[in-house]
């Protein structure tokens, strides 16, 4: 039995390293994945209760094999505070400014060879990666847009990957534009309504008048 949880503890580290692999990937499941996440609350919050759920196995699994509570203390109070939804959404948007990410990468694998240590700095490499493949806040805001949101979802495997790892902070980097032209578009455009139907009542008035 014990040769069976160790077989699964050290399984609790490929999925990290999937991470490279996954990124930007342009296969069709993955398109539906970054669609689903940038459009549907519920899978979002899917997300969050799988983010959890790995991080409780994981924690499982090392104690199973090493029997050491005490490491596990740290990084444990913080998968607890993944139980609650609106904590985690604004702790993955959180970190997708540079600094704390890095941060947060830095503090995770300077962790990882110290064996008191390691659960935490697993955690923390994990939460990261969940924040790279975690959507914007203002990519989700502006889905509630319903031209934006047919643009988005009808676009090119190119076009939605682009958009969906396109932060704010990071626009230079990424060197990705459309997410930028597009929210100047959707602006443009609700001007021009706002123009229009500004000119639409005044003519109403003006008929009224006479």
């Amino acid at each position: 039995m014990n040769l069976i949880f160790q077989l699964l503890y050290l399984s609790s580290f490929v999925t990290p390293m999937l991470a490279p692999i996954l990124y930007r990937n342009k296969r069709p499941s993955m398109i539906a994945f970054y669609c689903n996440m940038t459009t549907r609350f519920s899978f979002r919050k899917l997300f969050i209760r799988m983010l959890t759920l790995y991080l409780i196995t994981f924690h499982f699994y090392h104690l199973s094999v090493y029997g050491n509570a005490l490491c596990l203390l740290p990084s444990t109070v913080i998968t607890g505070l993944l139980f609650f939804s609106g904590f985690c959404d604004k702790l993955l948007h959180r970190l997708h400014r540079r600094r704390l990410l890095v941060t947060l990468f830095c503090i995770g694998f300077l962790a990882l060879p110290i064996p008191e240590l390691l659960p935490l700095g697993f955690t923390l490499i994990v939460i990261g990666i969940a924040s790279v493949f975690y959507p914007s806040r203002e990519l989700i805001e502006s889905m509630y847009d319903f031209d934006r949101r047919k643009a988005f979802v009808n676009g090119s495997a190119n076009e939605i990957v682009c958009q969906y790892f396109s932060w704010p902070e990071w626009e230079n980097v990424s060197g990705c534009k459309s997410s930028t032209i597009g929210k100047t578009k959707l602006i443009k455009d609700r001007c021009a309504d706002v123009i229009e139907d500004a000119e639409v009542l005044e003519f109403i008035e003006s008929e009224q008048t006479e």
